[in-house]
């Protein structure tokens, strides 16, 4: 008898040190990256953006300039067009934005859109 009520005090404390926390997971914090117009945004417009967006063509705003894309972030286009709805460059014509390319593009436009 002393076994079985041993065994239930043990049994019982057992569960008592059991605890269901809620956890939130723990994501890694990794330093952003500085993201450079000249050396990332510059190249990234040259590539995909610059056939349509000079003076001349036929996208809304000259990207071969630092001014003229500034224009576009200042009035929110270039954060709805290129991070929100992701139709710029249009989709289908080639100029799509690799993920990395994206990546980039959103944290300089989180960055204040530097001149560096």
């Amino acid at each position: 008898m002393m076994k079985i009520v041993f065994l239930i005090i043990v049994f019982g404390l057992s569960f008592q040190s059991c605890t269901f926390e809620n956890l939130e997971p723990t994501i890694a914090v990794i330093p952003e990256q500085i993201i450079s117009y000249s050396a990332v945004i510059a190249p990234i417009n040259i590539a995909k953006c610059n056939d349509c967006h000079v003076p001349q063509g036929t996208g809304n705003g000259d990207f071969s300039t630092y001014a003229g894309v500034k224009v576009k972030v200042d009035n929110g286009s270039m954060y709805s067009r290129v991070v929100l709805a992701k139709n710029m460059p249009t989709p289908g014509t080639g100029y799509n934005l690799s993920e990395t390319e994206l990546n980039q593009y959103t944290l300089w436009l989180n960055q204040g859109a530097k001149d560096n």
